[in-house]
């Protein structure tokens, strides 16, 4: 571990050159051991344990097993403060990171509970406080679902939308027996002339409005297309057409409107 110049070091006048020099490189050694310093440097687990040299580390398994534990981070190099931005070596390899296993270099993370690092966009930033890591950050990267547990982003309540609410218009769709709908949007442009009998599932609870660009039959199923009066609708040119998906892969139409028609269908109002 390099030692940062006593304050007033160079001011000295019996400083030599030579001092001076020596000086500056060791202020230079304090840059490359901080993190942005140097570029990532790969250490392999030893008995649960790793030997940190600078502020960021990729960790491999010992003899490149398909998982480890990392309970341990020696602290020898790295001072009181020394930030440690530490990630996976391989997608392949599994680190876990462990809480509190006792020794010098142990690791405290926020939730007291083990981080596997399973993938290489995921990163733990430490902060050395004595002898011990304490948690200051951590990313998940792509794996949305752990982020969310781990922060506790549980099942939402009521919503109060306080701004306008738009729904993306997807591209179009050419009608199918069995018609799939796009994931780009909720709103859907159904074009050619085929029947339509069922439509993919989109996620139970999905609301998708489709405006229709001819004439097709949408055909009544007692469960898999849900029709106004149990009537299969014939569209024409700019019909529009609400559904909700009650049911995964089921679909119910909560209204409908025929170009140029005066009135509006749907399953709560009659006019």
């Amino acid at each position: 571990m390099t030692s940062i110049p006593a304050e007033g070091y160079f001011t000295v006048e019996a400083r030599t050159n030579a001092e001076a020099k020596t000086a500056h490189d060791d202020g230079l050694e304090i840059h490359r051991e901080h993190l942005g310093g140097n570029a990532i440097a790969e250490l392999t687990i030893s008995s649960g344990s790793v030997t940190a040299t600078q502020g960021f580390h990729s960790i491999d398994t010992e003899i490149d097993a398909g998982s480890d534990f990392l309970d341990n981070i020696v602290q020898t190099n790295l001072d009181a403060g020394h930030l440690l931005l530490i990630r996976a070596q391989d997608s392949g390899r599994t680190v876990n990171v462990r809480d509190i296993q006792g020794g010098a270099g142990e690791i405290l993370t926020a939730d007291g509970a083990t981080f596997a690092l399973d993938n290489i966009d995921k990163w733990l930033l430490l902060v050395r406080e004595g002898a011990q890591w304490l948690e200051v950050l951590r990313s998940y990267g792509t794996d949305s679902a752990s982020a969310a547990a781990f922060l506790g982003a549980a099942v939402l309540g009521a919503n109060i939308f306080t701004g306008v609410q738009k729904w993306d218009k997807g591209g179009d769709v050419a009608s199918t027996a069995s018609m799939s709908l796009g994931t780009d949007g909720n709103s859907f442009d159904i074009t050619g002339t085929d029947a339509i009998t069922s439509i993919a599932t989109l996620g139970l609870g999905t609301w998708v409005l489709l405006r229709f660009t001819g004439i097709l039959t949408f055909t009544h199923h007692s469960t898999d297309l849900i029709c106004p009066g149990g009537q299969n609708i014939t569209t024409a040119v700019d019909t529009r057409i609400l559904l909700w998906e009650y049911a995964v892969g089921d679909w119910m139409v909560m209204g409908h409107e025929q170009a140029g028609a005066r009135n509006y269908e749907d399953r709560t109002l009659q006019r």
